[in-house]
């Protein structure tokens, strides 16, 4: 449930037009289980630094294989 909250939110945020980064940070708040929340801050920073995203969450193995790839393809 929290990769699906975390999901949504970053869909909503950067149909919105957020900055990538901003709306990870702001995913990440969503979440109650703080190892996800932590995964996601890791990914924030690896995409600060010019990091994937799918990648970066496909490391930290809370993802569902599916959502990776969602994500990826864009």
């Amino acid at each position: 449930i929290n990769a699906a909250r975390f999901a949504s939110t970053l869909s909503i945020l950067t149909r919105s037009g957020v900055p990538l980064v901003d709306a990870l940070k702001i995913g990440a708040a969503v979440t109650n289980n703080w190892v996800i929340r932590d995964s996601i801050a890791h990914a924030a920073e690896r995409v600060t630094e010019g990091g994937n995203l799918g990648t970066q969450l496909e490391r930290s193995g809370y993802f569902p294989p599916m959502m990776v790839q969602m994500i990826r393809s864009g």
